[in-house]
């Protein structure tokens, strides 16, 4: 990942915390209009909770609505589309290529080979659904409560800071100069 789509994860990443109290139910709402069949839907859904399953009291990424999160955004941004239909065209002619079934009904040992399979010979393709899927689950408000992160907004104070101890300096004062004076 290079500097310049970072920073815009980033600054996406950002933009959805400081709106995140607005937003709190939108996981739940229906999908905008995103160029994905069913079966490519629920390939998406099974590939999410794939990379983030429901784990230690921990919602599966499908759980707390991941899948919609990434359709709202590739609605909205075509690189985020682009990247989503590499990798879902990809993960389909993997599975057609080597199972009769599709990939949200293969057995879970069989999906997880192909996604190991998929990232050594597609890396690229496949970080990029990777850190997509991270980004859906990672910067939900569900997420953040389970983890027990709460948000501190811009305009908000924040929490107080605890009042300093002077004598904690006590025994660096105490140390000789590790520097010389300038003249």
């Amino acid at each position: 990942m290079d500097r310049k789509h970072f920073l815009t994860i980033l600054g996406r990443s950002a933009l959805f915390a400081a709106a995140a109290p607005a937003l709190e139910g939108l996981a739940e709402a229906a999908p905008a209009p995103f160029p994905l069949d069913a079966p490519q839907r629920a390939l998406l859904i099974t590939l999410a909770d794939e990379i983030i399953p429901a784990a230690a009291g921990m919602p599966s990424a499908s759980e707390i609505g991941a899948a919609a999160y990434l359709e709202r955004a590739a609605a909205g941004d075509e690189g985020i589309a682009a990247a989503l239909r590499d990798a879902v065209g990809s993960i389909e002619r993997r599975t057609r290529a080597g199972h009769a079934e599709t990939f949200d009904r293969l057995p879970a040992p069989a999906r997880v080979a192909l996604l190991q399979a998929m990232e050594k010979d597609e890396a690229d393709r496949f970080r990029a659904a990777r850190d997509l899927v991270y980004e859906a689950y990672y910067t939900n408000p569900l997420v953040w409560k389970r983890l027990g992160f709460d948000f501190i907004g811009a305009a908000d104070s924040g929490p107080a800071l605890e009042p300093f101890e002077e004598a904690l300096l006590e025994r660096v004062r105490a140390l000789p100069r590790l520097y010389r004076a300038v003249p």
